[in-house]
């Protein structure tokens, strides 16, 4: 016979399952014609007490079922792995799926938008992010200037380095030997501290410093010495020095640096600037409702990249409805409101007076919105990348201006074409493609090949945070070389200089508080002529201290004479400046 519940076969007569544990009814002996449930006859019944499992032939108390023809009692049934395996291996593909998702979100999220979303609404979307991404760079680097910073101290250090070729140039000009110039420098220190602020510097020849100068102003008077000649402070009124260069508004004068050192209380801090200028972004975009979708390639010298391409139609409506929006937004902006009221305070003027002249000015524009926007018919096209990220643009101003930018990247190539084009002639274009962080560039005005530039060492993606990293050599194309000509050295008296090994190289390298440039003037790879530059900034510590006692700039400068400078000449003379040059600068003695 065989087990109704579980299909094992058992003996004739069993009572009881051995495989499942289910009881066992004889058929033959069930009534059909009775409503009644056959009883089920219990043989043996274990005490609840018990706590050791019935185990065949271990003598624990109990009859052995088999002794009497029936099956075993029911041992617990094990838990079936199958189960607990489909469902870990459910689990492990919904981690793997949210990892993929988290690590391609702007894929995904794009390829969303770009799929289920009108063209205006994916317009909107890609628009708004690149431009955030915009802001976002430009607030860092608005947080780096003093306008964000009321203590600084920053530090500059040029040094122009002297090479044989132009000693000998220059011997040939002046017919004097040049043989003891090598290098010039200057070091410059700039410290503001509550509203004042210190300038210190120091002059240089072959390394060898020759003259030094402190200023320290706090916004009214300026004081500054000269170590060398006097160690007490003169003293002047920055108005008066700043003469016709102050700016002058109802017949109040004042000077730029006093704007300056007013800045990091007049402008708002970085959070507040990059939500204002966020919020006139989506004042344009928002009111953008004309895209047309299509796919195109966009292409950049030899690097191309399948896009998808929006474009945008601002006819005359559309930009009438801009201008009334940006005005609009300009009018409801408390903020911006407060920052040029405390500009136009800083230079004189009334706030009040000059903001309601400015209501009524952008008042008028909104008003005059729908003429203005018959002078101007745009035609936007944006170029997005699998990713969301704008790849380049065109715009098309009046079907007679064209500004191109193309970014291309396929795999580790990339491409990049910055044009300007008026009636389809190319007024200026910068073209060409690299791999990695290595390009090589073309500079075309007006169609004339003007220059080559190669790039090495090029952190692309430090240029999107807005630092400059790379070496750039610059050199004048064929075209500029022949029409200069091969051999110009006639005009500098029989200097031969061979244009065809020209060339300047950049070296640029940035980041937040420090920085290096150096532009070297080659000839091959003789360099003739390097001008280096170091700067760094801490916006921590540094104190100006004004003087306690000072002079006018009359009494200082009284007793100043031709005597007094002769420290700087020995000095001169001990970077190696010749004394008979000395004497002819000077005395005007040969």
């Amino acid at each position: 016979m065989y087990c109704g519940n579980c299909g094992a076969q058992l003996p004739e007569g069993a009572r009881f399952c051995g495989s499942c544990g289910q009881p066992l009814v004889d058929p033959s002996k069930i009534d059909v014609g009775s409503d009644q449930q056959p009883e089920v006859q219990k043989f043996f019944t274990q005490p609840e007490s018990a706590q050791e499992p019935f185990v065949r032939g271990q003598g624990n108390g109990y009859p052995d079922p088999y002794d009497d023809g029936f099956a075993p009692a029911p041992e617990p049934r094990k838990p079936k792995k199958i189960g607990w395996i489909i469902g870990a291996a459910a689990a492990l593909v919904v981690i793997v799926a949210a990892v993929l998702v988290a690590l391609n979100f702007k894929v995904v999220s794009n390829a969303w938008m770009r799929t289920f979303s009108s063209p205006e609404s994916y317009y909107r979307h890609v628009e708004k992010q690149a431009m955030a991404d915009v802001i976002d760079t430009g607030v860092d680097v608005y947080e780096r200037t003093p306008a964000e910073h009321d203590s600084y101290t920053s530090e500059v250090t040029t040094k122009i380095v002297v090479g044989e070729p132009v000693r000998e140039l220059a011997e040939s000009l002046v017919g004097l030997d040049m043989d003891w110039l090598e290098s010039a420098g200057l070091w410059e220190k700039v410290t503001m501290h509550d509203g004042k602020m210190g300038l210190q510097l120091d002059v240089s020849l072959n390394e060898s410093s020759i003259a030094t100068a402190d200023m320290v102003t706090d916004g009214e008077d300026i004081y500054f010495r000269v170590p060398d000649i006097r160690d007490d402070y003169a003293r002047i009124d920055q108005r008066d020095l700043m003469g016709g260069g102050a700016v002058s508004v109802q017949s109040t004068r004042v000077t730029l640096l006093e704007l300056a050192q007013n800045l990091p209380e007049i402008m708002p801090d970085s959070d507040r600037m990059e939500k204002m200028l966020n919020r006139y972004v989506e004042a344009i975009v928002d009111n953008i409702d004309d895209v047309d979708k299509t796919t195109q390639t966009l292409q950049a010298d030899t690097v191309s990249q399948k896009c998808t391409a929006l474009t945008v139609h601002l006819d005359e409506d559309s930009l009438a409805r801009i201008i009334e929006v940006l005005c609009d937004t300009a009018l409801e902006d408390e903020e911006l409101q407060q920052i040029l009221m405390d500009l136009v305070e800083q230079i004189g003027q009334d706030p009040d007076e000059v903001w309601d002249e400015l209501v009524e000015e952008l008042e008028d524009v909104r008003d005059r919105a729908d003429r203005i926007a018959e002078q101007v018919e745009i035609e936007m096209t944006v170029y997005v990348d699998g990713k969301g990220e704008i790849r380049g643009r065109t715009i098309v101003i009046n079907d007679y201006e064209t500004l191109e930018y193309a970014a291309p990247e396929q795999g580790s190539n990339y491409g990049l074409r910055l044009a300007l084009t008026r009636d389809d002639f190319e007024q200026f274009v910068l073209e060409g493609s690299g791999k990695n962080d290595s390009g090589s560039f073309e500079l075309l005005v007006e169609e004339m090949h003007i220059l080559d530039i190669t790039a090495s060492d090029f952190d692309r993606d430090a240029l999107e945070d807005g630092y400059l990293n790379g070496t750039f050599d610059i050199a004048p194309s064929p075209f500029v070389v022949n029409q200069l000509g091969n051999e110009v050295g006639q005009e500098f008296r029989g200097l031969n200089l061979d244009l065809d090994d020209v060339h300047l190289v950049v070296e640029a390298r940035s980041k937040k508080d420090s920085g290096s440039i150096v532009l070297r003037v080659m000839m091959g790879e003789e360099e003739y002529l390097s001008v280096n530059m170091d700067s760094s900034v801490s916006y921590t510590g540094g104190e100006v201290d004004i003087p306690e006692d000072s002079i006018s700039l009359e009494n200082w400068t009284r007793n100043i004479n031709i005597s007094s400078l002769d420290v700087y000449l020995d000095r001169l003379e001990d970077a190696g400046f010749p004394s008979s040059l000395i004497r002819r600068l000077v005395y005007g003695i040969n």
